[in-house]
């Protein structure tokens, strides 16, 4: 009976080791690149646009759109910026091909930016200044 005990603690430890270094394991980080305000960030795979821009400064919202927005939610459509590649973030969501129906026929990497989740480097450039 110990010798099962200890077979399994062994096992549990082995297998919590190759998870630490899988955790510990030296990753690439996404970058997006803000183009009119020239500015690289580091992102958590997975982030959104919206909220990495409004944690560093840049607008995502201009004019009286700063204060009228749905805060993230995709329900107004106010948010809109130009992403490139595409392959490096999320499909579009149904309520970025519903406010961007009309857009996308005249530029096609424009995105809500807080519907935009990143998984790699991505450059974005903005509509405010």
């Amino acid at each position: 009976m110990w010798k099962a005990i200890i077979y399994s603690s062994l096992w549990l430890l082995l297998r919590l080791r190759e998870q630490l270094y899988y955790l510990l394991e030296d990753t690439p980080v996404p970058t997006i690149t803000f183009v009119r305000q020239n500015k690289q960030i580091e992102v958590p795979e997975g982030d959104s646009v919206r909220y990495t821009a409004l944690e560093n400064d840049v607008p995502v919202y201009c004019g009286l759109w700063k204060f009228a927005n749905c805060h993230g939610n995709g329900l107004c459509g106010t948010d809109r910026v130009s992403v490139s590649p595409l392959t490096n973030t999320n499909p579009r969501t149904f309520m970025e091909k519903f406010w961007l129906r009309n857009d996308l026929k005249k530029n096609p990497n424009v995105r809500l930016a807080c519907q935009t989740k990143v998984f790699g480097d991505v450059n974005v450039d903005t509509r405010c200044d």
